[in-house]
């Protein structure tokens, strides 16, 4: 690289490229994690990054995925060691689910929530906004939970340390994938509207 900076960069475009790259970083880590991030770092003024953000830090999303599941290893690994691979399963979901705020189990009550409602689309989607957890949000939780505690469970060993990350960031990059496949579901707006349509161009 040297003192010009990036190849046909320059040292201006270089560090503005870094500073991008930071940036999205930044927002998936503030979107996926509970992990505290400057929100000057991310070009936001505070709260939740925008749907503007979320295109920027899009790239980042596996990344951030696979050290969620770095983290879930690292609780199987222990909780294994102790006590055998149900209680590392569990104590690895325990800590990935602290490192994201349960972000995804609460989309998980809330799709079953909707899906499993057996209304109209426009009906489901509103079941799906409300905060309240239904019966089949809680059934869909639950069962989701035992069935990654199982798989987390068939996992533990030396294995653990591929596989977990591997599947986190998998995970991340499906919701990309989904941005860029499939439109918006709902009509108004939304974060996810934002990643659909910017990732997407649609």
């Amino acid at each position: 690289m040297g003192a010009t900076g990036w190849p046909g960069l320059g040292p201006a475009g270089a560090a503005a490229a870094c500073r991008r790259l930071g940036r999205g970083l930044g927002v998936a880590v503030r979107c996926l994690t509970v992990i505290p991030w400057p929100a000057e770092a991310t070009g936001a003024a505070g709260g939740p990054p925008s749907c503007s953000d979320l295109a920027v830090g899009a790239w980042a999303f596996p990344l951030v995925g696979a050290a969620v599941g770095l983290a879930g290893a690292a609780g199987v690994a222990a909780g294994a060691a102790l006590a055998g691979p149900l209680a590392g399963a569990a104590l690895g979901l325990l800590g990935a689910a602290l490192l994201t705020g349960g972000l995804h189990w609460d989309g998980v009550a809330d799709t079953a929530d909707g899906l499993w409602s057996g209304l109209p689309r426009k009906a489901a989607l509103e079941v799906m906004r409300d905060p309240r957890l239904g019966a089949l949000g809680g059934l869909g939780l639950g069962l989701g939970l035992l069935l990654t505690c199982g798989l987390w469970a068939a996992a533990a060993g030396p294995r653990a340390w591929l596989l977990l990350p591997a599947a986190g960031a998998a995970g991340r990059a499906a919701i990309v994938l989904a941005g860029w496949r499939h439109r918006y579901a709902r009509t108004g707006p939304g974060m996810g509207a934002g990643l659909a349509g910017l990732v997407s161009g649609r």
